[in-house]
């Protein structure tokens, strides 16, 4: 058994970026596949479809990285609780460990910061609780 990854093929949703491959592009298990993050106002949201208990966001970062970001969490889409803030990315792998005990069904991610003057690729999103899957 492995442990099972919570945002895989889940549904992400941005008010900056509309387009209907977005949720595709970086919850598919494949970073060759990405979204350009907007350098203004940019913001997603993770919706797991029901509440999990998260202990570990990875992501997958293409050359160009977003160094700093917030990550905020929420049980019902409304009443929000930071989760984790990072002021020190330095792109490629990330592996953000959470706080113990942090349950959610919707996880956003924003205030992005960039060190290019390019915008970020961010290829893959992982998100890993408590849950396993057979592996085949």
């Amino acid at each position: 058994k492995v442990v099972k990854n919570l945002a895989f093929e889940k549904f992400i949703y941005s008010e900056d970026d509309t387009s209907a491959s977005f949720h595709r592009t970086i919850a598919d298990g494949w970073a060759f596949n990405y979204w350009t993050i907007p350098r203004t106002n940019a913001k997603f949201t993770l919706d797991l479809d029901e509440v999990k208990e998260i202990k570990e966001i990875q992501m997958t970062w293409g050359t160009d990285y977003a160094d700093s970001y917030m990550v905020e969490a929420s049980v019902d889409g409304k009443n929000w609780f930071f989760v984790i803030g990072v002021m020190d990315g330095t792109g490629d792998e990330e592996v953000l460990r959470l706080p113990p005990n942090t349950k959610a069904r919707y996880i956003r991610f924003m205030n992005f910061g960039f060190p290019q003057r390019t915008p970020a690729i961010l290829g893959d999103i992982r998100v890993y609780g408590t849950e396993y899957e057979d592996k085949d």
